[in-house]
């Protein structure tokens, strides 16, 4: 589960590109898209769950369980199919590794994913209000520059126009 979850999830946040039959990124980031997005999601889950009593934003809070309702039910929905076929010689998925945990299975669920990544960012740095959007902009920045670190080597082929 741990597997296919994690590769999910990176493979989400970073894409699937590919270098010589490698994939592009690195693995201290990916461990970072993982962590974050599961203990993000699960204090906006623990916070609708707290509020759950109370009137205020009451369709507020109706949205937020559409989106986590949105969110895991593509990824159930992934690893039910991901143990559902035999995929024989097939290469991406194989029998040894018979997972669907290309991230872009998940685009359907972007716009509740962020929204309940940014409201478990909100909900954990709630004692400091103007740290969420610097909190958000630090990401961004973060994962812009890994990723034109981790792309270099692409970037910097003979064989494509960047170089030039």
């Amino acid at each position: 589960m741990w597997t296919f979850l994690s590769e999910l999830i990176a493979s989400f946040w970073r894409g699937e590109l590919m270098w010589h039959a490698h994939t592009i990124g690195f693995k201290g980031l990916d461990l970072f898209y993982v962590l974050s997005s599961l203990g993000l999601i699960l204090i906006a889950v623990i916070s609708l769950m707290r509020e759950r009593g109370k009137n205020a934003g009451q369709s507020q809070r109706c949205v937020f369980w559409i989106a986590a309702a949105c969110v895991i039910a593509t990824i159930v929905f992934l690893g039910f199919l991901s143990l559902r076929f035999d995929f024989g010689r097939c290469i991406n998925p194989s029998r040894e590794r018979p997972y669907f945990f290309q991230g872009r299975l998940l685009l359907g669920a972007l716009i509740p994913f962020a929204t309940l990544y940014v409201y478990g960012l909100n909900r954990l740095l709630r004692p400091v209000p103007a740290l969420v959007l610097a909190a958000v902009g630090a990401i961004a920045l973060m994962i812009t520059v890994s990723e034109f670190l981790a792309n270099r080597v692409a970037f910097a082929s003979q064989y494509n126009w960047f170089h030039m």
